[in-house]
């Protein structure tokens, strides 16, 4: 089933204001929409590492959250965390490049 690009910007507006609920909702009722970036936006992913919400980080995973794509500044969900146990649990590999 294709999702209208509209629904995936308002499914990626409820993450980018922590409206975690909402998310979860458009998951339960669009599977398919947990990847979504239209016009190369964060993930959900990338705004849960972002918020620091480690619970929500492995829900998404257990629901098929890609934590290696890139949103279109080349940033992964691990790297817009300070958080050692998100980066672990993203990819441990990702070293932030904040100071």
């Amino acid at each position: 089933m294709s999702i209208y690009e509209s629904t995936q910007h308002e499914f990626l507006d409820y993450a980018k204001f922590n409206e975690w609920d909402n998310v979860f909702n458009f998951i339960d009722k669009y599977p398919n929409i947990i990847n979504v970036s239209p016009s190369n936006r964060w993930t959900v992913l990338h705004q849960a590492a972002y918020y620091g919400n480690i619970e929500i980080i492995k829900k998404l995973l257990e629901l098929g959250a890609k934590q290696y794509k890139a949103g279109a500044d080349g940033i992964l969900p691990c790297e817009v965390s300070d958080n050692l146990d998100i980066i672990n649990l993203l990819g441990g590999f990702c070293i932030s490049s904040k100071p």
